[in-house]
């Protein structure tokens, strides 16, 4: 038995290797750990989903296969399902696990492995991803860990991949659905989506101590908007295409404030109050300090 579990499982043991190899080795893993671990919510999410990662494709196996003592899976299985080992299927697919005694179909726990180096490992129903599971894409260098549904992500998961992105939240039928956190190279999003848009209230950062809070529809901000700078600094008012645009109201972090029309971010007229409290209308009076 121990020369065929080696020979059986040696193909995917590299396939494993390899995918981990090509996170660990980039600059994007290393950016997006860190970005990962200063948000406090995601932290456990993170290390989660790295740990399942580290894992060889032996010690997978190992988990649900053993020389010496039948598998866990195999002794707690319903009496309907049964244990097969490694066992290669349609198009060249690899599974280990749960199989459906009368109907011969792939059920309950198992580890599948396709052609084109997708690897899943969790749940089954009728040959289908269904309930919680892990899935890795080498293609995408994607990892997905959560929920699924028909064989689609479904219900609360955690997905990342090479691109420095990330989402943690609720998904319906592969989409972003409910409350998420999302980022992207440094920028995140937190707040709700429907069917994989921003829709409702919700808080977009650019940078620590920078973002802004707003209504979306159909994944754009709507026009009154508040923002928040690292200087301090606040803006009340209307938005468009992330910059000032319309009627707004400034608030330094010196008490400073400018009360008016913006164009472009650049205030275009009204009154601007300076920190020691003197006037100026604007663009009739220029203030000695920037606005």
């Amino acid at each position: 038995m121990e020369g065929a579990f080696k020979k059986d499982s040696e193909e995917l043991v590299q396939k494993s290797l390899q995918i981990r190899r090509n996170w660990l080795s980039t600059e994007e893993y290393q950016k997006l750990t860190s970005l990962l671990k200063d948000q406090e919510n995601l932290e456990y999410y993170i290390s989660l989903v790295i740990s399942e990662m580290e894992k060889s494709m032996t010690e997978r196996l190992k988990e649900f296969y053993s020389e010496t003592e039948k598998p866990e899976i195999l002794v707690s299985s319903p009496i309907e399902l049964e244990f097969r080992p490694l066992t290669h299927i349609e198009d060249d697919k690899v599974y280990f696990g749960q199989w459906r005694k009368k109907t011969g179909q792939i059920e309950g726990r198992g580890l599948l492995k396709t052609t084109d180096n997708e690897f899943y490992q969790g749940s089954f129903d009728k040959g289908i991803f269904e309930g919680d599971g892990f899935l890795m894409k080498e293609f995408y260098n994607s990892c997905y860990k959560g929920e699924f549904k028909e064989g689609n992500f479904e219900g609360e998961g955690f997905l990342f991949n090479s691109a420095e992105f990330f989402h943690k939240g609720g998904f319906k039928n592969n989409l972003f659905h409910g409350f998420g956190v999302q980022g992207l190279r440094g920028r995140t999003f937190e707040g709700y989506f429907v069917e994989g848009k921003r829709e409702g209230h919700g808080r977009y950062s650019t940078e620590p101590g920078t973002y802004f809070e707003c209504d979306w529809k159909n994944d754009s901000h709507e026009d009154y908007i508040v923002c928040n700078w690292a200087n301090g600094a606040q803006y009340f008012g209307e938005f468009k295409n992330y910059k000032k645009e319309g009627k707004g109201h400034v608030v330094k972090a010196d008490g400073a404030r400018a009360v008016g029309t913006w164009v472009e971010s650049e205030f275009e007229s009204g009154i601007y109050t300076d920190s020691k409290g003197r006037e100026f209308k604007v663009p009739d009076e220029k203030p000695a300090d920037e606005i």
